[in-house]
């Protein structure tokens, strides 16, 4: 097993409403489909979904359009810390997709380089690791990783 964690930050939503209600816009709801898309072809299908339980993550996750979503109302507003936690505690599959928020997510992704702190909405980035247990990526650094967005990939 190469277990890939692909982290995306929910996409862009209206800035007036409670933080845990907040819709997407309807850019927003086109940049999630399309990161969707992007997801699809260029790092594969998750066998898992994780997604924070605010609105504009739900939303998100659902219009992504790869699968079943499992809401976890753990991963709202999650630190860095945390997403690492959750990751060492997942079932034996490769390939999970977690949706969730800043600061957690840009914090997460400066750890493995700190060139690149920032994820801005509709974008994410993936960790691979070479490992044959998530319980092992708390002590294993990921061999690779790539960040991307709706309208394009970066690879490190």
């Amino acid at each position: 097993m190469r277990p890939r964690c692909t982290y995306v930050r929910h996409a862009e939503s209206s800035p007036d409403s409670n933080d845990h209600t907040r819709p997407l816009t309807p850019f927003g709801a086109k940049t999630a489909r399309a990161l969707g898309d992007r997801v699809r072809s260029t790092l594969g299908t998750p066998d898992l979904i994780f997604s924070s339980d605010a609105k504009r993550a739900r939303s998100t996750a659902d219009l992504l359009d790869l699968g079943r979503v499992l809401i976890r109302p753990e991963l709202y507003l999650a630190s860095a810390d945390f997403l690492a936690r959750f990751t060492q505690s997942l079932p034996q599959v490769e390939h999970v997709l977690v949706v969730a928020h800043n600061p957690g997510l840009a914090e997460l992704l400066w750890r493995h380089d700190p060139k690149r702190e920032h994820v801005p909405p509709a974008s994410g980035f993936q960790l691979i690791w070479e490992v044959d247990d998530w319980l092992l990526t708390g002590v294993e650094p990921p061999s690779g990783w790539r960040q991307f967005s709706a309208s394009g990939e970066s690879d490190s």
